[in-house]
Order: structure tokens, then sequence, then C-alpha cells
């Protein structure tokens, strides 16, 4: 399971000239998560309802119960009550999954020396990219108080939600060989190269979670409204 946003085992190798880094938890400063939720019943879609993105801690994600993409089942919903955000309309929901677009343990990158006399300068650029779509079940919820929407309808408006955030992972995917042929970072400091490419890691995680929200209101306002299995 990754255990975090782009962790990986620091690898600390004694070579002239070379530092590798890794980006380790510590370092992680966001990370977007999105509490997706399907309706109970609703004649409109109110803000309680939308769908949110926020941070987690990387240690938070990190000791969660997560999965990748696959099959939901209602056991995969395992929080006993929704988050604070959701709890004052519970009773108007009827699941609430959590799920994340996380970058694969194997993400890297490196830091070389450049030694010109008594001066150094530095470049970095990544090493490894990688996104997967995770869901957080420890996070999850399922309302079983909910009885105007058939359960298969709710589970099923779960994994459509969850379904598109495993296309959003994908195509963040498909833009990595252009980030690990164009993207990299010179100066004088090493901290500030790290700053640099922690910058742009934040950049692609925002926009990927500006493009999973939108997508994911869309399909909301299509699909919570009413219980309509073609519309979904």
């Amino acid at each position: 399971m990754t255990r975090g946003f782009s962790v990986v085992e620091l690898r600390e190798q004694c070579q002239t000239l070379k530092m590798d880094w890794t980006l380790r938890s510590p370092f992680v400063r966001a990370r977007p998560v999105v509490p997706l939720l399907a309706l109970a019943s609703c004649a409109s879609l109110p803000d309680y309802a939308t769908p949110k993105g926020g941070v987690v801690d990387p240690d938070q994600l990190s000791a969660a119960d997560t999965i990748t993409y696959r099959a939901l089942t209602r056991s995969d919903f395992r929080a006993e009550a929704p988050p604070d955000s959701a709890r004052q309309h519970a009773e108007k929901l009827g699941a609430l999954t959590c799920a994340v677009v996380v970058t694969t343990p194997d993400t890297r990158y490196e830091v070389q020396e450049r030694r010109k006399g008594n001066s150094s300068t530095y470049h970095g650029y990544f090493t490894a990219l990688g996104f997967e779509a995770r869901m957080d079940r420890s996070c999850s919820w399922w309302n079983s108080q909910a009885t105007t929407t058939p359960e298969s309808y709710i589970l099923q408006h779960e994994q459509i939600h969850f379904a598109l955030t495993e296309i959003e992972a994908r195509h963040q995917n498909a833009g990595v060989p252009e980030v690990l042929s164009d993207f990299s970072v010179d100066g004088d400091d090493p901290d500030e190269i790290r700053d640099k490419i922690q910058a742009k890691l934040d950049s692609l995680l925002a926009d990927a979670m500006e493009r999973l929200l939108d997508r994911n209101q869309d399909f909301d306002e299509d699909t919570s409204l009413v219980h309509d299995v073609e519309a979904q």
C-alpha cells in the first residue's frame, strides 16, 4: 500500500557530486482528497452535498485503509460516521466515498550537484513519477438508515465516483512522459530546488483536483436529484 503521496525509503548515496532525494512524508505538504456523496433523496443539490476537495495530512492517509480501483461492495464503507463536514445532514445522504489521487510509491526525484572551482550549482528533476486513485475505506461511510433509494443504485453511484477518480489518475499519467522530459530546475540552493520540485507536484495535483471536482459535480447534478438508473 502506498505510504503517502510520494513516499519511498530514503536512499542516501555517498557518491561524488550527487545527492539522491525522495519525497518523504514530512516534506510533502498537500494531497487532494474528495469526499463524494450519494443523496438518499433530494429535490436539488444543496451545498453540503456537492463534492468537496481539500488536503489531508500525509501520515493520516498512510495509516488509512485504502484500496486501488476495483469494484466496490457495501463492506468497503467502513466509517462509523460521516466526516464532520457532512455530519449535520447525514440523514439526507445515501453514502459518502473518500477518494484521492496520490503519487505512486516509486515517485522520486534527484538533485545533482555541479561543482566548478569552489562554487556549486544544483540541478533537480523527477526520475520517476506516477499517479493512482485510491479509496479510503476508513473514511467512506454508508447510511444504513437510507431507505428511499435502492442500495444497488447508491453503490453504483459511488462506484462511478471512484471510476472518475481513476480516470483522472490515468489522465495525469498520460502527461508524465512530458513532465519527465521537459521539467527540471537549476539553482544555487538544493533546498530551493526541492521546494520547486514540490511546487510542480502540488500544481499537478491541484489541477487534478479541480478537474475531478468539476466532473463529479456534473455527475451529481445529473444523477443525485432523482432515482434515474439510465441517467446514472
